[in-house]
């Protein structure tokens, strides 16, 4: 799997950079990328995907072990929807 470590990791041997400098790059981008979503901005990375921020209605729903209705309240998610490109990539 790939992770936060790996990802800094290679950012720093791609690039030439620290380990220190690689971190701050991830992170910016991620601070960017999670501040225009909390802002409900939809978000586009050209050939991966859009990331967008959707509003789900509150609903009742029942607990299916005891029959009880259950009150979930409205919240936000996001949805990821991958590119055409990455799909291809995907599935070859």
């Amino acid at each position: 799997m790939l992770n936060k470590d790996a990802i800094i990791r290679q950012l720093a041997a791609n690039h030439e950079l620290t380990l220190r400098a690689s971190k701050a790059l991830y992170e910016e981008v991620l601070g960017i990328v999670g501040g225009a979503l909390e802002q409900g901005t939809a978000v586009r990375l050209s050939g991966f995907g859009t990331l967008k921020v959707l509003d789900v209605a509150a609903r009742t729903v029942r607990n299916p072990r005891t029959g009880e209705p259950v009150a979930v309240p409205a919240r936000r998610r996001v949805r990821f929807s991958a590119s055409a490109a990455l799909k291809r990539g995907v599935n070859k």
